[in-house]
């Protein structure tokens, strides 16, 4: 339900900059997609190794999933 929550927020947000500045908003967003993206292998592997580190002798990974933004 937050997903939900968070996805409509957005719309309204981004309804409420958009009118007003007839789409330059849009010079905002682009860097923003280029920083949620830019390099996110990178840290999706730091992720993966850091989760190596935790796990005890006896451990193992039977599965794992990485989310990107």
């Amino acid at each position: 339900m937050a997903g939900i929550f968070n996805g409509l927020i957005w719309v309204i947000f981004w309804a409420v900059v958009m009118v007003p500045t007839f789409g330059k908003a849009l010079l905002v967003f682009i860097p923003y997609l280029f920083l949620t993206f830019a390099g996110s292998q990178t840290r999706a592997d730091k992720a993966n190794e850091n989760l190596k580190t935790v796990l005890m002798s006896s451990e193992a990974i039977s599965a794992k999933a990485i989310q990107k933004r």
